[in-house]
């Protein structure tokens, strides 16, 4: 009998063993799922963060993208304001010059009234030209 309790010795401490060997396996297995479980989260949470991030960056480029729209149409209506200024100004000028020109033969029509009231009426160059051309409108 003393054989077969010797036999089942080594059988019972490789048994011992095992189970030592087994349960320190699934603490190590259990903490490392713990620990994939912690990753995860942490994974996950990280990927949540880029997700919010890259939707904070699509609406900050959807604003700057309109904000660039904006300043482009400010940009064209402040460019055609310059050209309708520049267009006003050349209209100012050709009018200004087509009123010295309108004047210059205002003075030339006069200077020609006073000289044809001066051949019909002698004496009628001492009048003043205004009175010399309404007196010839009123003697006709």
């Amino acid at each position: 009998m003393m054989g077969l309790s010797l036999l089942s010795l080594p059988q019972k401490i490789l048994g011992g063993v095992m189970a030592i060997l087994l349960t320190i396996a699934t603490i190590y297995g259990v903490r490392e799922h713990i620990r994939a479980g912690q990753w995860k989260a942490q994974a996950d949470a990280t990927a949540a963060k880029l997700k919010s991030e890259e939707q904070a960056h699509a609406i900050t480029r959807q604003s700057l993208g309109s904000v660039q729209r904006e300043l482009d149409i400010q940009s064209r209506m402040v460019s055609d304001l310059a050209s309708l200024g520049d267009q006003r100004k050349q209209a100012a000028l050709k009018a200004q010059a087509a009123a010295q020109e309108a004047g210059k033969a205002a003075e030339v029509r006069a200077k020609a009234l006073d000289a044809s009231a001066a051949a019909v009426r002698p004496g009628a160059d001492k009048c003043p030209p205004s009175d010399v051309f309404w007196n010839q409108r009123g003697d006709l």
